[in-house]
């Protein structure tokens, strides 16, 4: 087993918590609070599984030699009553800059995309992924 990344984590008042890891510190708010563009722990969350499926889509593509800009968004649906997020929708755009199949490349990517830790240990009832290919 390999050590995993240290986070550590601080309240500092009420709805108000600082994280730090590799090196950095970052003032979290509560969702329940947050206002404008303050970031919070869902905002954490889903960035960081978006971080991670963009970045074994293009590991993918790049292992195949697959000239691409890969960019992507991912919206979680929370249900307020369970607390918890339900349903998360994962769009991954591939911009091909060279003249590789688009429907090859779509393959390849969501195979990538695929080996995402947090993804695959969320699962496929909670993660939906969804690759969309512009030919170079």
């Amino acid at each position: 087993m390999t050590e995993e990344p240290k986070v550590t984590a601080e309240v500092l008042d009420k709805g108000h918590c600082a994280v730090e890891f590799a090196g950095e510190r970052k003032r979290l708010t509560s969702s329940k609070i947050a206002k404008g563009d303050e970031v919070t722990p869902v905002h954490m969350f889903l960035s960081g599984l978006l971080a991670c499926v963009l970045m074994n889509a293009d590991a993918a593509l790049r292992e195949e030699n697959i000239d691409a800009e890969v960019t992507g968004e991912a919206i979680g649906e929370r249900d307020f009553d369970r607390g918890a997020i339900t349903d998360i929708r994962i769009k991954i755009r591939v911009k091909l800059r060279d003249d590789t199949d688009p429907e090859e490349a779509k393959k390849i990517a969501e195979r990538g995309a695929d080996r995402c830790i947090i993804s695959r240990t969320l699962g496929h009832a909670i993660v939906h992924k969804e690759v969309i290919v512009e030919p170079g």
